[in-house]
């Protein structure tokens, strides 16, 4: 963050912000029903040169090794 607040051309980032609250023990319930997709940071996701592209190639590669979500291709409401 100083290198880009220095004005050093090369520096390239992304920022990734936002904000998600819980009732006490609700994200243990969701994780039990299995209702999150967990899968490993991977910098090929973190840093693909395009971000709305992301989501696209996040679901192709879960589904090579996890049955297809219905209705899940494209639908960025999902995510």
């Amino acid at each position: 963050m100083r290198r880009a607040a220095d004005g050093d051309q090369d520096m390239q980032f992304r920022v990734y912000f936002g904000c998600a609250g819980w009732a006490p023990e609700q994200l243990e319930g969701e994780l039990a029903r299995n209702d999150w997709l967990i899968a490993e940071a991977s910098t090929e996701f973190v840093f693909h040169a395009n971000a709305y592209e992301v989501w696209d190639l996040l679901v192709a590669d879960w589904n090579k090794s996890h049955p297809p979500l219905p209705g899940s291709q494209g639908d960025h409401r999902l995510n």
